[in-house]
């Protein structure tokens, strides 16, 4: 993640040029180039602290997750083996809400420190308004809202998917919940994906 920024006006110390030649100057640099050359190393620090304590609350959350449903599709399944396309056997309509606690309280913490990181290196408009900090943490809760239902969707489009597929294959009540169980869909490879995707969401809208 690390990024060099090499300065056009360097020249060789051996040949034959005599003198340096100008640097090119401007009268006014541009903000994007400014946020060029400042955002990326804000970035590489906060994925480099953040990504891991994300990660770390999406591995609790899934293996609960996991042991519950788990848990529910072995409790439940003759009537699910009745109705495999059923969810509602085994889905929580709690889980919406856990994943927020686990997650919005770690994006809101670092959407403050990325603004105010950004703020340090960027200078502010003169007039800027004073609920700028609030509207940034609502523009992360806002979002980040819609994106947990989609991953919650995910994982319940997956986990019906291998209820239908044990059903059909005649799996027992401990094969099912041991299917389930192994599932990628709670390993540590997703958690980490998740979280380095949340992050890099809050960090751009910071």
């Amino acid at each position: 993640g690390a990024q060099v920024y090499i300065d056009q006006t360097m020249i060789p110390i051996f040949g034959t040029l005599t003198e340096a030649p100008s640097p090119v100057r401007e009268e006014e640099p541009l903000p994007s180039a400014t946020m060029k050359a400042t955002l990326p190393g804000i970035r590489a620090r906060l994925q480099a602290s953040w990504v891991p304590r994300l990660q770390r609350a999406l591995r609790t959350f899934l293996a609960e997750q996991r042991n519950e449903i788990a848990a529910r599709v072995e409790d439940r399944h003759a009537h699910i083996s009745r109705k495999p396309s059923e969810t509602s056997a085994w889905w929580s309509g709690n889980w919406d809400r856990k994943l927020r606690e686990a997650l919005l309280p770690l994006m809101e913490e670092m959407g403050q420190q990325t603004s105010q990181r950004v703020a340090v290196k960027v200078r502010p408009p003169a007039k800027a308004d004073g609920d700028y900090l609030e509207r940034v943490l609502k523009l992360i809760r806002d979002s980040a809202g819609v994106r947990i239902g989609g991953i919650n969707e995910t994982t319940r489009d997956d986990i019906r998917r291998l209820v239908e597929q044990g059903v059909e294959q005649g799996l027992s009540s401990a094969e099912l919940g041991r299917s389930i169980r192994e599932a990628t869909t709670f390993n540590d490879v997703r958690a980490e994906m998740i979280a380095r995707t949340e992050t890099m969401n809050a960090y751009n809208e910071a």
